[in-house]
């Protein structure tokens, strides 16, 4: 099932930083909670985060496309 903003979670924009060697970073998503019976469709709820506006000197692996997936398990 796709997860929808508003319903599910909270949809929100802001930046990420890396500093100098690091290369993970976690985005916070606020989940709305809700007692809906829902069919574990693949594992939960999916949803994507985009990603644009790399800056100048970033060094972007080839395999990055500009979105991250999330997945809510359980939101009761």
């Amino acid at each position: 099932m796709v997860a929808e903003a508003g319903a599910d979670f909270v949809s929100a924009s802001g930046s990420v930083t890396f500093a100098p060697g690091e290369t993970i970073q976690y985005v916070p998503i606020e989940v709305l909670g809700d007692t809906d019976v829902e069919a574990p469709l693949l594992w939960g709820e999916w949803g994507l985060v985009q990603f644009s506006n790399p800056s100048a000197n970033a060094v972007l692996n080839q395999g990055f496309f500009g979105a991250g997936l999330f997945i809510i398990f359980d939101d009761d």
